[in-house]
């Protein structure tokens, strides 16, 4: 789940830069810069001769620690990068999963809407005819074993 709180920015952006920041590459690059700035204002007296590989030597160490550093940036760069895409699709398929949950429980809401009035319709029918035809839930046998049960019935009345 994506979290903008400023906590959550806050973590995110220590999280890219202990990525991003390589303790051996800044200190290939201070050592160039700090042989290039001995070397080219003269601060350690050096013979002629070892002055230029001297110079030479700091900027391939300072371009060689930048270099290094802008490899590491970009690689933390596309790694929070896929990160986040991962992110944002597992949050995608949870808001498609809640949105179908959420369809599949108003569907089911209507169905069950639908089920309770028709029930309550074929109630309100059979208590109308029930109150109309109170006679109508009579069992119906054949004309000749009703008179027989009427017969004994009437004789077990006696």
């Amino acid at each position: 789940m994506l979290d903008f709180s400023t906590s959550g920015i806050l973590i995110a952006a220590l999280q890219g830069l202990w990525l991003t920041l390589s303790p051996a590459a800044l200190g290939t690059f201070v050592a160039g810069v700090g042989i290039l700035a001995l070397a080219a204002c003269g601060i350690v007296v050096l013979p002629v001769r070892y002055r230029l590989p001297a110079i030479v030597l700091g900027g391939a160490l300072a371009i060689l620690g930048v270099g290094w550093q802008l490899a590491l940036a970009e690689g933390a760069k596309t790694a929070i990068l896929a990160n986040a895409k991962a992110a944002i699709a597992a949050d995608r398929e949870r808001a498609d999963l809640a949105e179908a949950a959420a369809r599949d429980i108003g569907a089911q809401a209507v169905r069950d809407a639908e089920e309770y009035e028709r029930a309550l319709s074929a109630k309100k029918e059979s208590d109308h005819a029930a109150d109309v035809h109170p006679d109508r839930d009579r069992i119906a046998v054949p004309r000749d074993l009703a008179r027989g049960l009427r017969a004994l019935q009437r004789a077990g009345a006696h």
